[in-house]
């Protein structure tokens, strides 16, 4: 239950931000993954098909921060922040659609 629609969405939108903006596949591809599994858990298979077209490997990566190979990684854009402010920044610097 809950808002995993939402959650999905904040995560596909963070993921943009870092792959588009700061070029930071590393970042990127954590949170796309994590949009791609939460719109599964939500059921949505065509948006699941529609990230994995659209972002490839990044959307089936699992090498993120959280991911299994779990490598140091310092981001200045994240580094002290919570995932919050860090979907709240995406947001403000992309001013992305909600749907493309």
């Amino acid at each position: 239950g809950g808002f995993v629609q939402d959650a999905a969405l904040a995560n596909e939108r963070v993921g943009k931000y870092f792959l588009v903006e700061r070029m930071d596949s590393y970042w990127g591809s954590h949170y796309l993954t994590r949009a791609k599994d939460l719109y599964n858990d939500w059921g949505s298979t065509a948006k699941v098909k529609q990230l994995e077209l659209k972002y490839g490997e990044s959307a089936n990566n699992d090498s993120g921060p959280f991911g299994s190979s779990r490598s140091r990684h310092d981001s200045s854009a994240i580094k002290g922040r919570s995932q919050f402010q860090a979907i709240a920044m995406a947001d403000k610097a992309l001013n992305l659609p909600l749907l493309s």
